[in-house]
């Protein structure tokens, strides 16, 4: 079991999931600037498991976009939420084509 460091979550895009009580489940990517939770960066190896099994899941729905974005960042956005996920980035999306990073997230 290795561990997530520190600086690595400053240089990385790093994609994690989380689960609210109703088990609707949300995908956050943090873009190098986003806030990553320690039960992430504790274990390196689970944390990749567990992007291998999500990203494995089909399709289930068709999504529809409240804002633009660019051609990219609209069709990461899509693919994640047409599996059912909740999707959060880091990049908050107020200027298309420019990535505006936070340390929070935006859906």
């Amino acid at each position: 079991m290795s561990r997530i460091g520190s600086e690595e979550c400053f240089v990385m895009d790093m994609e994690w999931y989380g689960v609210d009580r109703r088990g609707n489940i949300a995908v956050f990517c943090s873009a190098g600037e986003g806030c990553i939770p320690e039960f992430v960066c504790e274990d390196r190896e689970r944390a990749e498991a567990l992007i291998g099994y999500f990203n494995g899941i089909e399709k289930r729905t068709t999504s529809e976009l409240c804002f633009r974005q660019t051609e990219r960042a609209e069709q990461v956005a899509r693919d994640f939420s047409d599996r059912g996920f909740y999707y959060y980035d880091a990049d908050d999306g107020t200027k298309p084509g420019v990535c505006v990073l936070h340390g929070y997230y935006t859906k």
